[in-house]
């Protein structure tokens, strides 16, 4: 498989060097046009004013350009203009400041000038944000231009002056290093950040992927145990029968009843984890008021007595965009797991209220409470603590699968002996 680049294999790293590069580029502008003023009116220092201005100007409408080039980047659009060809864009820009630099120190004693220690700064930002060669070649380019200034300048009186050479080094040094360690380490963050959400990513389609596996296995086992179950069910059935006319053991007659009920209770997991894991497949999104949505989901639990429904006033009015039955299954699941895990008498609290642009949708339970080792499980497909019998450990995990294919978020917090809350965060619709 062939190699790519990072500036060009990763879109999010292009739009990071795009802003941060736009952003220099401006402090570059103010840097550049402070630096003249103050030579020429703050020093007295004769220099070539019209010259300097109109590379400063130069600068500055060639990022607007920059800027305008770059629109779908910095607006976060999709998808962005360049793509791919983000890396050439940035090298040609980076080239161009290597050149505005050397228009700037050729009308400013040339390389006898402090500032040109700010070669330094253009060629460790293109090791940062370029790929090798483009590194390297801007290490030639500016190589090039130096070796231009050494043979060709106009001289500046006054760089011959000692202590206008000293404080010259001195404030070059400190505004290079300044920016080389802010913007490398500002950038390192966008990544690592940048980095971070496409990992979320990779683990969303994972269990995306994990919940597909299970709806596949959930039909398959279905359609393959279908039939010998109904057989199993039919022949206990008639055992059951010829044993009653019979005045066959009574034991016996209890065992094929057990038969039978084992068999109901087989079918009925089936059914459940083939309704459960594929419910949202096909679903249409539609629209329902949240109030409305939350005692359709509770209906069914008869447990008004041990619920406290607590709806903020921004939130009755709120409606939601959703698979109506699969976010419903969803959020009954959270609502059963606090039912059970709350002791007898104890209410469960059902939260919601609006947070800017979101909605948050809490579960707030009075139980037991689970350990950092039980916690970091209990999303896991088929962990349950439950005793057998009431629970297959996939309520949790298909919760999430729902939650997250609606761009949402579903977070547990857990204490020993302090209970759960179970929150769930959604965008409103636009």
């Amino acid at each position: 498989m062939a190699k790519t680049t990072p500036s060009s294999a990763d879109p999010g790293r292009s739009r990071i060097n795009f802003v941060w590069l736009y952003q220099l580029r401006w402090a570059a502008v103010f840097g550049q046009l402070a630096t003249v003023v103050s030579v020429s009116f703050g020093y007295g220092i004769p220099v070539p004013l019209t010259g300097l201005l109109f590379i400063v100007a130069v600068t500055a409408a060639s990022n607007l350009v920059f800027g305008r080039l770059i629109a779908p980047e910095l607006g976060g659009e999709s998808p962005p203009r360049w793509g791919d060809q983000g890396q050439l864009l940035t090298g040609w820009v980076i080239g161009l400041d290597l050149l505005i630099l050397t228009g700037l120190l050729f009308f400013s004693g040339g390389w006898r000038n402090p500032f040109a220690v700010f070669y330094f700064l253009h060629l460790a930002l293109a090791a940062v944000i370029l790929p090798v060669r483009w590194a390297w070649g801007m290490t030639v380019f500016a190589g090039f231009c130096f070796g231009f200034l050494v043979v060709i300048h106009q001289p500046l009186a006054a760089l011959a002056e000692p202590e206008l050479q000293r404080r010259g080094v001195l404030v070059a040094y400190l505004v290079a290093s300044a920016i080389i360690v802010y913007f490398v380490t500002r950038i390192h963050h966008e990544l690592d950040r940048n980095l971070v959400a496409l990992e979320d990513e990779r683990l969303k389609k994972s269990r995306l992927e994990r919940v597909e596996a299970l709806v596949t296995l959930a039909a398959g086992a279905a359609h393959e145990l279908s039939t010998p179950l109904s057989t199993i069910a039919v022949a206990a059935k008639e055992l059951e029968l010829d044993l009653e006319r019979a005045g066959g053991d009574p034991a016996l007659a209890e065992d094929v009843r057990l038969i039978r009920g084992e068999v109901q209770r087989c079918r009925g997991i089936l059914e459940q984890m083939s309704a459960n894991s594929g419910s949202m497949v096909g679903e249409r999104l539609e629209s329902v008021a949240l109030p409305d949505f939350l005692s359709a989901v509770i209906a069914p639990l008869h447990a008004d007595a041990r619920l406290e429904i607590d709806l903020d006033e921004e939130a009755r009015g709120i409606s939601l965009r959703i698979p109506r039955d699969a976010f419903r299954r969803a959020i009954r699941g959270l609502i059963k797991n606090a039912l059970d895990a709350s002791p007898e008498g104890e209410a469960v609290r059902v939260r919601a209220r609006r947070f800017g642009p979101r909605v948050l949708i809490e579960v707030i339970d009075r139980g037991t409470g689970m350990d950092a080792g039980t916690l970091s499980r209990a999303e896991d497909p088929f962990f349950t603590t439950k005793e057998p019998g009431r629970g297959m450990g996939l309520g949790l995990y298909l919760s999430r699968s729902v939650i997250e294919r609606l761009e949402g978020r579903l977070e547990i917090e857990s204490e020993p002996g302090a209970g759960t809350r179970v929150t769930v965060d959604l965008p409103l619709p636009a």
